[in-house]
């Protein structure tokens, strides 16, 4: 993490490089997350992929896991495993991608089928019944259905969690409740936060 200029040293297996200059990435990096304001590029061949630019983002067809954050515009490659899409103008999924996020202010669409998915939306925020992992964040309203392994819910109206859900995070602006016997619990809200006694963290 630097001001200046972000280097990494050739050999890493994981690589997050953070910087208000400009962001580079050693080629042969397993995973790769690019952060800049400037400009970020990302080598052609790394498995995992994150892009984080306030100008453009870019993301090289064949990646197994594509993160794209970009004030300007999304596009994300047909076949990629994981497609995660974060852009103020509008957010596309392709049909068949086994984990989707969609981020955006206008409207956020999910496939079903998909195994984890994550809708963030200004609008509203919709989820099949099936997924393994839900993660729900909205201004509107979340849902989320029961039977779901890990749940995060985020929102500013009213969050509310299935009992038996393993790992639990609820944040709201308004009210967190969260199920006794849940491993995991976070509550982050500005109105009130209860937590139950036993929660190992």
């Amino acid at each position: 993490m630097s001001q200046g200029h972000a280097t990494e040293r050739p050999g890493t297996t994981r690589v997050t490089l953070m910087s208000q200059g400009h962001a580079t990435e050693r080629p042969g990096a397993t995973h790769v997350t690019l952060m800049s304001q400037g400009h970020s590029t990302e080598r052609p061949g790394a498995t995992r992929v994150t892009l984080m630019s306030q100008g453009h983002a870019t993301e090289r067809p064949g990646a197994t896991r594509v993160t794209l954050m970009s004030q300007g515009h999304a596009t994300e490659r047909p076949g990629a495993t994981r497609v995660t899409l974060m852009s103020q103008g509008h957010a596309t999924e392709r049909p068949g991608a086994t984990r989707v996020t969609l981020m955006s202010q206008g409207h956020s669409t999910e496939r079903p089928g998909a195994t984890r998915v994550t809708l963030m939306s200004q609008g509203h925020a919709t989820e099949r019944p099936g997924a393994t992992r839900v993660t729900l964040m909205s201004q509107g309203h979340s849902t989320e259905r029961p039977g779901a392994t890990r749940v995060t819910l985020m929102s500013q109206g009213h969050a509310t969690e299935r009992p038996g859900a393993t790992r639990v995070t609820l944040m709201s602006q308004g009210h967190a409740t969260e199920r006794p016997g849940a491993t995991r619990v976070t509550l982050m809200s500005q109105g009130h936060s209860t937590e139950r006694p036993g929660a190992t963290r």
